[in-house]
């Protein structure tokens, strides 16, 4: 089996293992490392060359644990950004106080003049 694409393969498990950094900067250069690990892991796989079974159980093996770490970062990054959305719509609607509302059937503007 391949020795770079391995090593390549268990740092990017390494890599996700880790939980996601809070501040903006550090998740940027968090996702960057895993983005370029994957594109070297890509490259790795192309040359690899598997020669019997139980190599290829082991990569069928790191390789769904791999989708399922993956698929774990992209549903937190998801509801990040679902969050960060409302508290900007949230925002928005508390700034913007030209914004008509209903109360019983009646529009009322916020603003009086």
């Amino acid at each position: 089996m391949n020795h770079l694409f391995t090593s390549i393969t268990e740092e990017l498990i390494r890599k996700l293992e880790q939980q996601l950094p809070a501040g903006d900067d550090d998740r940027d250069l968090y996702l960057t490392a895993v983005e370029e690990l994957v594109l070297n892991r890509e490259k790795a796989m192309i040359a690899l060359k598997v020669c019997n079974d139980t190599e290829k159980e082991q990569l069928l093996q790191k390789e769904m644990y791999l989708k399922t770490m993956l698929n774990e970062k992209f549903n937190h990054i998801k509801k990040d950004l679902k969050n960060l959305s409302t508290k900007k719509q949230g925002r928005n609607k508390y700034l913007n106080n030209q914004t008509l509302s209903t109360q019983n059937g009646v529009f009322l503007d916020r603003q009086s003049k």
